[in-house]
């Protein structure tokens, strides 16, 4: 018994701490915190967000559509709200 309170206290410190963190639930960002007001606005969130150019931004309904360039030259569509 005295071999697996001992084993229990050794394991306990060679546990990573990372792990327990990752347990942890992050926060999700409201949508409308990152709604856009404006075509320049939702370009600005998207690249932002995912990096690259921008080539063209659409209003679509409830959202604009933001077109751009990545760095390694693929063309890449992202919905950004509309407020």
């Amino acid at each position: 018994m005295l071999r697996l309170w001992i084993l229990i206290f050794m394991l306990g410190f060679t546990l990573p701490t990372g792990g327990l963190q990752a347990a942890i639930p992050v926060p999700v960002q409201k949508a409308q915190d990152q709604a856009a007001g404006s075509p320049s606005e939702a370009a600005a969130i998207a690249v932002r967000r995912h990096g690259g150019e921008v080539l063209k931004v659409q209003k679509a309904g409830k959202h604009y559509k933001v077109r751009l360039l990545t760095a390694d030259g693929r063309v890449k569509e992202v919905k950004v709200a509309a407020k």
